[in-house]
């Protein structure tokens, strides 16, 4: 059954329609369709296209010059079908529509076309029906529970498969539970590990746990070893550290000191002048010096107290001549640079390692050491190099030769090299951290993604579910021969019915409506054999055994319809309930075949109650009067019953519930009664009865009018009212300055606002006459749905 048309886009009047939207009840209840579904809509409000969309599911073509017609159709399954689906579901449906007519009695349209023919079950054949018996006995009963033959085997064959299939879905279930627990529980998913595996896993499901699975079950997957799980564990609690102050690259001048070193070694001082004892006595000559700088500028030694003569001084200074000073100046000078060098160089590189990523440790430990050894040897290279100056100093005019030390320069400027590049890489580790973490944040997930899969087993679980399937295939192709088998064999059985089959039959059913319901028996339809290459059957429609051509429209549309009602026993659609939609049936025909049309929708399809579903729609309010008369048939026939509308807003059309006023009234006449009788039944006025008081005398004025019509028939004018009332001259007087005031009231009432407190004793009046006459009145309380009283 259909549920809903869930939506329609760019279908003619129809675009941005949604069901869910539009078909609500007054609470909000979204409704669907029932058994009966009673559709009113104006011409050309689009209940034309309503039928056409339905109609795609029984012809399985959509209709043609529609550009990109798209819609949803909900079945009570669940199944939706739509426009790239039409064909594809096992519903029997059938459509009375124009496009109905255009392909079944093209002749209505153009004379010389021909009109399809249609068989229904004719005459018995004996030697069909022997044959028909012998393929039914090897089908067997396909009765629920009382299967035999191959209807019987093909049960225990479905049988097999579904037990093969429940295997196969729990091991499905326990795979796809275990993984669903994976992927999304809280206490072991991934989903809620966003502290290991990062944020990006907030939306992690089963589908993507599925496409890890691919990749850490493939051959190319390598397993993360201890210790890269625990690298990988630390750099995603790393956090961005801030650049790193870079300490200068010490200044050393090795190079420069040997070239200095060995020429102030090599240096000569000239001896003529010197005192030769000195010159063989580097202390003594040392202390010489020292004196000398004591006692500047004094004549007597502050040692022995003896006077130093002119001439003393003369060969004292020629010894500590200039050219011995610079000598020593300069080694001097060059010693201070050494000591300073070492200074620097002695201080070992200390580093934070707190301020580097954990992934730099280890290089810059290494490294560092590497540092502070070199610089130990650069230094004791130094010393050397004093060791020798120190010599000379204190020899000062005797010359040696420069013992080069070793050069760890280059090894200490590489090795500082070093450190300054961790420095560096480090830095540029802050701008890749996010990336960096987020790929060990994978390599983890994908290593714990593959622990789970060694811990649940998961490939046996795949060889188990495998060998379940290919055990299920074997199982369903065996229930694929046997129902191949007995589906060919119904369609024997069927295409000798088809033999038995005869279409003067159907023509006969069609005449029988004419006649029987429409009193046409002047106007038939005959079925005539045809030979124009092909002996085949063929439709026509005969008045007074002539041909029959320039039929009226209602004579078409009564041919039509009667058509299609008695195809519905044809043998395609005999005994599959289908899904009837009659679309406006009676749109070209009298009052009088507006009740035949009814009449005969309820004789040949509500009473048989031989459809699954019954849509029908219409804009003839006589019509739709008549189809509510269905509810009593309805009820006693279990079937539940929707009312619609299709209104038309403009360029746009929408499918709603049906409004109170046209569900609930069959007339005007009956509305009015009921405005009447709730008028009667007013307590206090207030807000939400105000405007039954206001209208109260239009309303009794034109009720009066009917009733009283048809009650006196016999007079035309106000007297009906005090006839109505007989002897009650004071209500008379009362109703009719009511009716008058209250139809044609004066421009000075209309600018002020009345309470007419006389407006519920009338109406009380009013309900207590008609109430005189108990039948009358107790069917005009059932006609507004409500309960009769006693007499």
């Amino acid at each position: 059954m259909i549920d809903k048309i869930k939506s329609i886009d760019n279908f003619a009047v129809f675009d941005g329609f949604r069901w869910d939207s539009c078909v609500k009840n007054s609470d909000g209840q979204v409704l669907s369709f029932d058994k009966l579904n009673i559709i009113y809509g104006r011409n050309y409000s689009g209940k034309t296209t309503l039928s056409r969309i339905i109609r795609t599911m029984e012809t399985g073509v959509l209709p043609e010059k529609y550009n990109n017609p798209q819609f949803e159709v909900r079945l009570k399954d669940g199944q939706i079908v739509n426009q790239t689906s039409v064909s594809h579901h096992n519903l029997a449906v059938r459509v009375f529509n124009e496009d109905f007519v255009r392909q079944n009695l093209r002749f209505l349209i153009d004379s010389d076309s021909e009109i399809k023919p249609f068989a229904i079950l004719g005459a018995d054949n004996s030697v069909l029906e022997r044959e028909i018996s012998s393929l039914e006995a090897t089908l067997g009963s396909s009765e629920p529970n009382q299967e035999s033959g191959k209807y019987l085997e093909l049960k225990t064959a479905k049988g097999e498969a579904n037990d093969v299939k429940s295997k196969y879905d729990e091991k499905i279930a326990e795979k796809d539970k275990k993984l669903s627990n994976k992927a999304t529980d809280k206490t072991i998913g991934i989903k809620y590990n966003t502290d290991k595996f990062g944020t990006q896993v907030q939306n992690y499901n089963i589908t993507k746990l599925n496409d890890d699975i691919d990749k850490v079950m493939a051959s190319t997957y390598i397993d993360l070893t201890q210790k890269e799980k625990g690298a990988h564990d630390k750099t995603i609690l790393e956090q961005a550290k801030n650049v790193i102050y870079k300490t200068p690259s010490p200044q050393l001048s090795f190079s420069q000191y040997i070239h200095e070193a060995a020429e102030m070694l090599s240096r000569e001082i000239g001896a003529s002048s010197k005192i030769q004892k000195l010159l063989h006595d580097a202390a003594l000559n040392e202390w010489v010096k020292t004196g000398v700088k004591l006692h500047n500028d004094i004549n007597v030694c502050v040692f022995c107290d003896n006077k130093i003569t002119e001439e003393r001084w003369k060969v004292l200074h020629s010894h500590f001549d200039e050219e011995s000073k610079k000598l020593e100046n300069d080694i001097e000078s060059l010693i201070t640079r050494i000591n300073s060098e070492i200074t620097i160089v002695s201080q070992p590189l200390s580093v934070d390692k707190s301020l580097f990523y954990s992934s730099y440790h280890d290089n810059i430990d290494s490294t560092v050491d590497e540092y502070n050894a070199i610089s130990v040897q650069y230094t004791a290279c130094l010393r050397q190099i004093l060791n020798q100056l120190e010599k000379r100093k204190i020899s000062i005019t005797t010359t040696t030769d420069f013992i080069e030390p070793v050069n760890h320069i280059d090894a200490l400027k590489n090795a500082f090299i070093k450190y300054i590049n961790i420095c560096e890489e480090n830095d540029d580790y802050t701008g890749k951290i996010g990336k960096i973490k987020t790929a060990a944040q994978l390599a983890l997930r994908l290593q714990d993604v593959k622990d789970y899969c060694v811990a649940i087993g998961y490939k046996k679980m795949l060889s188990d579910i495998a060998a379940l399937e290919s055990e299920m295939l074997r199982e369903n192709n065996k229930v694929k021969v046997l129902q191949n088998d007995i589906d060919a064999t119904e369609r024997m059985i069927k295409e000798k019915r088809r033999l038995m089959n005869d279409e003067e039959a159907g023509a006969i059913k069609v005449n029988e409506y004419l006649t029987n319901y429409f009193g046409h028996s002047f106007l038939t339809l005959q079925a005539e054999r045809v030979d124009d290459g092909e002996v085949r059957i063929r439709f026509g429609i005969f008045r007074e055994n002539e041909p029959a051509f320039n039929l009226s429209e209602g004579e078409c549309g009564l041919i039509a319809f009667c058509y299609f009602i008695a195809k519905l026993d044809d043998v395609d659609t005999r005994g599959v309930n289908p899904i009837i939609w009659i679309d406006d049936p009676v749109s070209s025909l009298d009052s009088n075949h507006v009740f035949f049309v009814y009449s005969l929708v309820l004789a040949e399809v509500v009473k048989k109650n031989t459809f699954s579903q019954l849509f029908v729609s219409t804009h003839n309010l006589d019509f739709l009067k008549y189809l509510k008369r269905l509810n009593a048939f309805a009820n006693q026939g279990g079937i539940g019953k929707r009312y619609l509308i299709v209104n038309r807003r403009i360029e746009t059309s929408s499918i709603e519930v049906m409004p109170n006023y046209l569900r609930d009234y069959a007339t005007e006449y009956n509305f009015l009664f009921s405005r009447i009788l709730y008028c009667s039944r007013i307590q206090n006025v207030d807000d939400s009865n105000f405007d039954l008081i206001a209208n109260f005398g239009s309303t009794a004025r034109r009720f009066l009018e009917i009733h009283l019509y048809f009650k006196f028939p016999d007079i035309d004018d106000d007297s009906k009212i005090r006839r109505f009332f007989a002897n009650d001259e004071i209500a008379a007087e009362l109703v009719n300055r009511l009716c008058n005031e209250g139809s044609h009231g004066s421009l000075e009432q209309a600018q002020r606002m009345s309470e007419l407190p006389e407006v519920v004793p009338v109406a009380k009046k009013i309900i207590d006459k008609l109430q005189e006459d108990i039948d009358q009145f107790n069917s005009l309380l059932m006609s507004i749905d409500e309960q009769p009283i006693q007499s």
